[in-house]
């Protein structure tokens, strides 16, 4: 199993993960980059899920073997500044160590 890494704990339970760069962050499940997206302005909501997660193009080289897929998922809220924080709220636990 990949890193996992935290920084805060939300009210709600959920666990701020730490950036990268500006908006760069990473997976907690298995290191990949994480592809998030947030339109709007400030305080908006948005989705973010791990490069190696079903939902992201992928792109493998013939007679290799297509890498396992990721299963984290998180949200996005833009903050007053534009930048944004993703929260996980460890959904993925339940399936990985199931």
């Amino acid at each position: 199993m990949g890193p996992i890494y935290y920084m805060g704990r939300c009210v709600e339970g959920k666990y701020k993960l730490p950036r990268v760069t500006d908006n760069k962050f990473m997976c907690p499940c298995c290191g990949a980059p994480i592809n998030w997206t947030c339109p709007g302005g400030n305080g908006t909501k948005g989705y973010a899920y791990c490069s190696r997660s079903i939902n992201a193009t992928q792109v493998w080289r013939r007679g290799y073997r297509p890498p396992v897929p990721c299963v984290w998922k998180g949200e996005v809220r833009r903050l007053t500044n534009f930048k944004v924080d993703i929260w996980d709220d460890r959904e993925w636990t339940k399936e990985v160590l199931s």
